[in-house]
């Protein structure tokens, strides 16, 4: 079978913490990725998890 794993809010936050700065340095410098759906994106999650308590 398989097992599923749901991380803890702090170990949530610490993986956003260390991941995300390089994903988005990424994403950022990507010509076929343009900045306002980065942008967009973040600001959509960031209201869905405000909405739902998650920080």
């Amino acid at each position: 079978g398989m097992k599923v794993y749901a991380p803890k809010p702090d170990q949530r936050a610490q993986f956003k913490r260390l991941a995300q700065p390089g994903v988005l340095e990424w994403m950022r410098k990507n010509p076929k990725i343009g900045n306002q759906w980065i942008d967009g994106i973040l600001a959509a999650v960031n209201r869905a998890e405000m909405k739902l308590g998650m920080w």
